[in-house]
């Protein structure tokens, strides 16, 4: 059962950390990729989930993880998340072309940055 669910960590981490690399790159030029910040976040932390509970079936008897562990990792994506939101720099939009600073606007941002929180919030809801 632990190298089935390692094998799901290790899928959800591989489909996750390219556009979460997306993400970091785009960050160190001073833009917000919200789209890869969303699947990114989610598939990294799906992939955590999934390595604690491989595990925690080792243990006797078998359960999840400990809470504590859950909202640590959960706080850590999310501030990964909020780092990546604010190094956010204006003047490196004001280059890019209209149609495509409409798209990075703020309201697109809030919105991704709340879409990608709350899928970690549901997604810990469901798991615990």
């Amino acid at each position: 059962m632990s190298l089935i669910l390692a094998l799901f960590a290790g899928t959800a981490f591989w489909y996750g950390m390219r556009p979460f690399m997306t993400a970091i790159v785009f960050a160190r030029l001073g833009l917000v990729n919200v789209p890869a910040i969303v699947v990114g976040a989610t598939q990294v932390w799906v992939g955590g989930m999934f390595a604690l509970a491989a595990g925690t079936t080792l243990r006797e008897p078998p359960g999840l993880p400990d809470q504590q562990l859950i909202f640590v990792w959960t706080g850590s994506i999310a501030a990964i998340v909020l780092a990546l939101v604010l190094s956010r720099r204006r003047e490196v939009e004001e280059q890019l072309d209209p149609a495509i600073r409409r798209q990075l606007g703020n309201t697109y941002i809030a919105i991704g940055a709340l879409v990608a929180i709350g899928v970690l919030i549901v997604t810990g809801y469901f798991v615990l």
